[in-house]
């Protein structure tokens, strides 16, 4: 009742805005929640993958138009959703597809540790790791082999927060030395979320949890390169880091690695500073419906409210940072300028 009354944006603004001032697991549930629970509604837009829609084309013995094949994605309208069902229906170019995937979900989660245990949560260990799988998201070898389920009790020390765009080589030296660090301080090699290996590639609901596998992870090791800023997926994570903490702990938890440090591109910080004038009309997803549905999520926190969140972590991040420069040689290490 008070969600009508209210209005559902109304009501999930005043909840995002609590995200800032008190650090309750419930505010992690919500948000999580409203992931999990995605709902789809006749009328709506949803993209289908150009590569699917050839199939659907030959299968209805139509001819496929290569320029339409130009893009990765093809644009259609939701036509119906079956009630009480995980199908709905999209019509593209006049041909309708059928679609079975998860939502409308009638879970009631309460807290993080509910919402977590209701979860197979994966985790992939430092030995699994490789180069050759870092190079690019889609195609080579299916990597969700070399993951494995949480142990009872068991947290995942780092979430990867990364764009896929960023140089690769400097991405994977970074996770190196964020290895061999950790190895010195803890005695052992750490354990990874990344989403290539903890995720099953042909799972398209699987990122909905993006709230749970974020809370399920000590660290968050933010990968900060040029491409950042503008995936929106990458900085949406970083507002999620941060929703259920205050300054300190986030500060404590988030571990920024930028990118740019040891390179010939200015001061090294030129990726953060990036972030410190972010804007969300330059953000992009490769997946249409994704940023349909985060930008959805973000306009019911407010777009000036999250905006304005990024930029405030940014620049926070940025004078540690420059601090940091100033009392070591920082740009021998690369790595080392991770806080």
């Amino acid at each position: 009742l008070v969600v009508i009354f209210f209005g559902r944006k109304r009501v999930f603004g005043f909840m995002a805005r609590r995200f800032d001032r008190r650090a309750y697991s419930d505010d992690g549930a919500f948000l999580a929640a409203l992931f999990i629970t995605r709902e789809f509604s006749p009328g709506e837009p949803y993209w289908l993958k150009a590569e699917d829609f050839r199939g659907c084309l030959i299968a209805h013995g139509q001819t496929v138009c290569e320029d339409l094949m130009a893009s990765d994605w093809i644009p259609g309208i939701i036509q119906s959703v079956e009630v009480g069902s995980n199908e709905f229906s999209v019509i593209v170019k006049n041909i309708p597809i059928t679609f079975a995937l998860a939502h409308g979900s009638n879970h009631n989660y309460k807290t993080l540790e509910d919402l977590l245990s209701r979860h197979a949560i994966r985790c992939v260990d430092w030995q699994y790791l490789s180069f050759k799988h870092m190079v690019c998201y889609d195609g080579g070898e299916n990597c969700y082999q070399y993951s494995r389920p949480l142990a009872p009790g068991e947290s995942i020390d780092f979430f990867v927060s990364h764009s896929w765009r960023d140089d690769k080589e400097t991405k994977w030296k970074c996770l190196q030395c964020c290895a061999e660090n950790f190895l010195k301080r803890r005695k052992r090699y750490p354990t990874f979320w990344i989403d290539k290996y903890c995720l099953k590639q042909e799972d398209v609901t699987g990122i909905n949890g993006l709230s749970v596998y974020v809370t399920a992870c000590d660290h968050i090791l933010m990968l900060c390169g040029p491409t950042f800023y503008t995936r929106l997926w990458c900085v949406f994570e970083m507002f999620v880091s941060s929703a259920f903490q205050s300054e300190s702990e986030w500060l404590r938890r988030i571990k920024l690695y930028p990118l740019d440090i040891g390179n010939e591109s200015g001061c090294g910080l030129a990726s953060v500073l990036a972030l410190t004038m972010f804007s969300l009309n330059e953000t992009t997803c490769y997946d249409p419906n994704d940023e349909r549905l985060i930008k959805t999520i973000i306009d019911a926190v407010g777009r000036y409210e999250f905006e304005s969140k990024v930029r405030k972590m940014a620049m926070t991040f940025a004078k540690a940072l420059e601090s940091q420069m100033r009392e070591t040689e920082i740009a021998e290490c690369m790595p080392e300028a991770g806080i």
